[in-house]
């Protein structure tokens, strides 16, 4: 990866503009990617804080003759975001809605703003807008724009043109004009005379090449390729020409202000998915059953079906909607005004499938028939697994990943069958399969083969497959370009699809409107050729050297163990960029910044390892800069549908960190506290001084690195001890009770609370002493926090020795602080994954976890009282990622007239030690600021606030000054309001425990 930084263009770029100007090698890494298999890197990256400092940038780059690419969420599959250039970030801060016109059904926004983001600001006005693309959450309205996106309901409200009134845009030489719609002779239109001249050749040119135009543009509403000359021609009395800046990929104009159409959100909505025994009968169908006039008809296939199984979130969505084992299904979307019209159509799409031979009793070429989906929340959950289509695909950890070159060919629908018929037997000739979804309703189906890119084969089976598919694209007069644009990936292919004069007509139009050829060269004109192997992600000198894990990551392919290949997992799809729903990723929430996103970490980790980045990247304080605000929530782990682990991945780093550079003072008093906390909680006045001490703060954020403005959690003498082992009736089922490091030394409220429920509901509690007789166990996630991954398995390994004769004879291992609990079910399995820490890990649950099992299976005699009548509950992220947060809810529902309400957040912030760093304090007060804070300042003095997590009540008194409680102490009080005096300790059987 070649250098080649400007200091003197940095230089003035930083004097002129307010934004970040990032010019370090690990910054223009990653921007040197996006979703395609490509990878340039930029000279240089401008994130301007308004409209005029990306034209600053603009003329900035011009003056250093350096050409310039415009990027919003980064999520082009076709190369269009990556140059050698400037790039301009649009996405951070120019992303406001300028004006609202409710009325009329109109916007004008900034190009930066995410689509999701518009729609929740659109939602209260009954409006939005619907080109509603999978990458809703991150992507941008001025790269969508750009690539002239379409969405899965195209069918009713067509694409990404048809839905913009006009734009406002910046030549290459600074002109900045207005492109709505105008008259063919130009009168008395407001544009100076730059302008009027520009739009008066582009008219004249679609008059002239009019019949050229009509004769080689595919006749399809899916064709995105090349310029929109077609908007040129003199069909009407007037020419919109924002139309030709969509879909010209940056390389006309630097947009500034996007006018779109919008219209009533949906309110009624059924589905029906459309069962087939048979792909190609699937296909076949899609031309019949369009004619119910659905808005949208989605295949998925058998793989994506197979994938969506092994992926944890997506596991109980396919459960309810999918019946047995079919090859493919086509998801029917009606929505109409009225539910009851709604209903009619789903019953006539059953009636439809019927009347074209399909039963659930049929052979299996005929197999199938139609469930149906009237639930919203399951609705939602089709939605995003669908819309997750093309990450899930790309979750099969194997060399080999779906490839994206073909994916969005468009064919007129009577062909469907055929074209993915003939093109899996490409695909076959060439040694590989594909994977098929997407938009049947309009004949564009996202078909991606298994290629490893790495290989000079598989470059020349794709380019092979390229050839033979756009050939019988052209034979059934379809669109090469159906969706996704071109970029680097099909515009070499335009001249065979449009022929030589329409490729002249484009190259003069590019000319036109940017003579010096700045914005976004190679893009639709004058492109590389697809399979250039030097602008890929992973060119032919692509080398990893072996690497030391820690880990195991046996999991994946490549060096370290499989650390490449899960780093590699990454697609650049950016899902950790939302905004909004879920946990992912609460550090990009916080800054905005590339640098503190899943994709921005992952893809320095694989620019370190293959060592783009330097020598000993990986443990360089860049690379620390980079992971420095990633709190291990492990949101990535659950919701990034490729799996990407940055909290496993972090430790990898912190280990390789610790090995070169040693520990810092305040690793030191974070990873031992297990080691030390007995004799700092036995001098708790001294060990507490701090806290009360200005100077002793100050004095420990100098040296320590603890931030001043936090207290530390204080030490107490009475920590929690068992004189016992066993604690609860005789009789009882058997229960282990793990005393994690937190709740043991400073709140032991929670584990004597625990032990009160558990004991009363008739569990027979096993609190056993390590087996080594030493000090008390612990999980070692201190130890794994700071890197000392050694420390931690030796703790994992005490534990495991502990607790293993309980687990083979099958009793539950229950914990109360989700981090700790959590860890063996998690890295305890990276760390040792023999059958003895498996066994363990299949018998930890946390406390409600546990009771809800019992709950449900019959078993839970607890005599519950009133006690409040709201209670407010935060997930502690690692609940989330694990899926055990549903069974909060659950328990705490069992307690008589209280209203159960799950406040939607992100991290707390607090994350452990994270909140407590004088560097990442204000990070942690920003990730609670998002929602958790003002959520439970405006919760009524009487609710009860709940969080499980020590880090999350501790951040929350911090920030409200509530008290926040565990769910064990919640149900505690429950039982004593049934009670006129507290349960009596003396009731409960002790006796030595037997392992």
């Amino acid at each position: 990866m070649r250098d080649n930084g400007s200091t003197t263009l940095q230089a003035r770029l930083a004097r002129e503009i307010t934004g970040e100007v990032l010019f370090d090698r690990f910054s223009r890494g990653r921007y040197a990617t996006d979703a395609s298999f490509y990878q340039i890197m930029p000279a240089g990256v401008v994130v301007p804080r308004t409209v005029d400092e990306a034209l600053r940038a603009l003329a900035i780059a011009r003056d250093d003759g350096r050409i310039v690419t415009p990027r919003g969420g980064g999520t082009s599959q076709c190369g269009q975001t990556v140059n050698d250039g400037i790039v301009i970030d649009l996405s951070k801060y120019l992303n406001r809605i300028l004006s609202l016109d409710v009325e009329n059904r109109t916007c004008l926004v900034e190009p930066g703003i995410v689509l999701d983001d518009l729609n929740r600001q659109l939602k209260p006005h009954g409006l939005w807008f619907p080109v509603d693309v999978s990458t809703a959450s991150r992507a941008t309205i001025g790269g969508m724009a750009g690539n002239n996106s379409c969405g899965g309901r195209s069918l009713r409200y067509g694409t990404m043109r048809d839905n913009t009134l006009s734009m406002d845009a910046a030549l290459a030489n600074g002109k900045q004009l207005h492109f709505g719609e105008v008259p063919r002779d130009l009168a008395q239109i407001n544009s100076n005379d730059e302008g009027l001249a520009l739009f008066r050749d582009m008219l004249a040119l679609g008059e002239r090449e009019a019949a050229e135009i009509a004769t080689r543009f595919p006749k399809v509403q899916r064709r995105v390729g090349g310029y929109n000359l077609d908007a040129l021609v003199p069909r009407n009395a007037a020419n919109n020409m924002a139309h030709l800046l969509v879909g010209s990929e940056g390389t006309l104009a630097f947009t500034t202000k996007v006018e779109l159409k919008l219209w009533p959100i949906i309110r009624n909505k059924v589905l029906g998915v459309c069962h087939f025994g048979s792909f190609y009968q699937a296909m076949d169908a899609a031309q019949h059953l369009v004619k119910l006039r659905p808005i949208a008809v989605e295949l998925v296939d058998r793989t994506m079906l197979s994938l969506g199984r092994e992926i944890v979130m997506f596991q109980p969505i396919i459960g309810a909607a999918i019946r047995d084992d079919p090859d493919a299904v086509l998801i029917v979307e009606f929505a109409e005004e009225g539910q009851a019209e709604n209903l009619q159509r789903l019953k006539q799409l059953g009636e439809l499938m019927a009347d074209l031979g399909f039963g659930w009793d049929r052979e299996k070429r005929r197999w199938g028939g139609v469930v149906e989906i009237t639930d919203p929340g399951l609705q939602t959950g089709i939605a995003e697994f669908r819309a997750a289509g093309l990450n899930v695909m790309m979750s099969m950890k194997q060399e080999g990943k779906p490839v994206s070159f073909v994916e969005d060919c468009a064919v007129p629908l009577p062909h469907l069958a055929d074209y993915t018929e003939r093109l899996n037997a490409i695909f076959a000739r060439h040694g590989t399969r594909g994977t098929m979804y997407a938009h049947a309703s309009e004949g564009c189906l996202h078909v991606r083969p298994v290629l490893n890119l790495k290989l000079e084969k598989d470059v020349k089976a794709m380019r092979a497959i390229a050839e033979e598919t756009f050939e019988m694209v052209r034979e059934y007069k379809g669109s090469h370009s159906g969706e996704h644009g071109d970029g680097l990936v099909r515009s070499e292919f335009h001249e065979t699809m449009f022929g030589e004069r329409i490729i002249a007509d484009f190259r003069e139009v590019k000319h036109r409107f940017d003579p010096g050829n700045l914005l976004n060269p190679g893009k639709i004109v004058d492109a590389p050729k697809m399979d250039d192997r030097s602008l890929f992600r992973y060119p032919p000198d692509y080398r990893i050297a072996e690497l030391k894990t820690v880990l195991d990551w046996s999991a994946y392919p490549g060096a370290g163990g499989g650390f490449q290949g899960a780093i590699e997992m990454c697609n650049n799809n950016g899902a950790c960029r939302k905004l909004e729903g879920g946990v992912m990723c609460p550090s990009y929430r916080a800054t905005r910044n590339e640098k503190d996103v899943t994709r921005g970490r992952a893809n320095t980790l694989r620019l370190a390892i293959s060592g783009q980045l330097g020598p000993d990247a990986l443990s360089s304080d860049q690379m620390m800069d980079t992971l420095k605000l990633c709190v291990s929530c492990k949101a990535c782990r659950h919701e990034c549908p490729t799996g990407v682990d940055m909290a496993k991945m972090k430790i990898e780093v912190l280990a390789a960190r610790v090995a070169k550079h040693g520990l810092t003072l305040r690793d030191r008093l974070v990873g031992y506290l297990p080691h030390y906390v007995a004799l700092a909680s036995r001098f708790a006045p001294l060990a507490n001084w701090r806290n009360n001490s200005p100077t002793l703060r100050k004095l420990f954020e100098r040296v320590a690195g603890i931030s001043a403005q936090r207290a530390l959690p204080a030490f107490r003498r009475d920590v929690f001890t068992s004189e016992v082992e066993t604690v609860g009736p005789a009789g009882g089922r058997e229960v282990v009770l793990f005393a994690d490091t937190f709740n043991r030394a400073y709140e032991r409220e929670n584990l004597d609370a625990a032990l009160r429920v558990l004991a009363e509901g008739g569990y027979r509690v096993h609190i056993p002493k390590p087996a080594d007789h030493g000090r008390p166990l612990c999980c070692g996630r201190t130890f794994l926090s700071a890197g000392l991954v050694d420390k931690a398995r030796a703790e994992l390994d005490r534990v495991v020795t502990t607790y293993a004769p309980f687990a083979a004879r099958g009793v539950p291992i229950i914990g109360l602080e989700p981090s700790c609990l959590l860890t063996l079910r998690d890295e305890l399995l990276s760390l040792r994954p023999d059958d003895t820490a498996k066994n363990i890990g299949a018998h930890a649950l946390l406390f409600e976890e546990f009771l809800v099992r019992e709950a449900e299976a019959g078993r839970l005699k607890l005599p519950l009282g009133p006690i409040a009548g709201q209670a407010l509950v935060h997930g502690h992220c690692h609940q989330k990622s694990f899926g055990a947060l549903k069974p909060v809810e659950q328990i705490l529902r069992l307690i008589p007239d209280l209203k159960v309400e799950t406040i939607q957040s992100s991290c707390c912030g607090m994350a452990g030690a994270f909140g407590y760093g004088a560097d990442t304090y204000q990070a942690s007060i920003e990730m609670a600021e998002l929602s958790l804070l003002p959520a439970v300042r405006r919760a009524d003095a009487a609710a009860l606030i709940v969080a499980d997590g020590t880090s999350c009540r501790h951040q929350i008194k911090d920030g409200t000054e509530r008290h926040a409680l565990h769910v064990a102490r919640v149900l505690a009080m429950s039982l004593d309001s049934v009670r006129s005096v507290p349960y009596p300790s003396s009731s409960i059987t002790k006796e030595p425990a037997h392992g």
